[in-house]
C-alpha cells in the first residue's frame, strides 16, 4: 500500500514543522498536523481515515496508550498503522507501546536527514507485515 495520507499528532510545533519539511522533500503525501489528542480524535471523526498515524507521547487529557484505544474505535478493522513517534526510547516504554498495540515505534530522530531516513523506511514497509501487529523484533524503526 502506498502511503498517501498521514496524520502527525505532536504537541511540539517545531517538531511538527521539522516533520513536515522532511516529508515534503520525500514524497507527495497529504499531511494533517494536529497538536493534541482531542484534535486527533476529532479529525478521525470528521475526515477520511489516514493511511498511518504518527503519535507523539505528549498529551494532556489522556496518555498515548489510551489514545491508541480510542483510535482503534474509529478503525474497527485495525487497518490504520499507528507509529509511536517519541523522544523516549527506554525499553520499558517501548514494551508498553507494543503492548498497547501500536504498530511501529520510532525514537524521534535528532536531525533532518535522520527524519528523512526513518520516513523512507516507513514508506517501504509492507503494511500487511505490521497489521495487526509486527513481531516484536520488527517493531522499532531507527535511522
Amino acid at each position: 500500500m502506498k502511503i498517501k495520507k498521514i496524520i502527525l499528532a505532536d504537541d511540539d510545533e517545531d517538531d511538527r514543522l521539522f516533520f513536515k519539511e522532511a516529508l515534503e522533500e520525500l514524497d507527495d503525501v497529504e499531511l494533517i498536523l494536529v497538536s493534541s489528542e482531542i484534535q486527533l480524535l476529532s479529525t478521525l471523526e470528521t475526515l477520511p481515515l489516514p493511511d498511518i498515524i504518527f503519535l507523539n507521547k505528549c498529551f494532556q487529557q489522556m496518555n498515548e496508550f489510551e489514545c491508541i484505544k480510542k483510535i482503534k474505535k474509529h478503525d474497527p478493522n485495525h487497518n490504520i498503522p499507528i507509529a509511536i513517534y517519541s523522544d523516549t526510547n527506554h525499553e520499558h516504554y517501548v514494551e508498553e507501546a507494543y503492548n498497547a498495540k501500536a504498530n511501529i515505534f520510532i525514537p524521534k530522530p535528532s536531525s533532518f536527514e535522520e527524519i528523512k531516513i526513518v520516513l523512507k523506511k516507513v514508506f517501504e514497509i509492507d503494511v500487511e507485515e505490521i497489521l495487526p501487529q509486527p513481531p516484536r523484533d520488527k517493531f522499532v524503526i531507527t535511522p
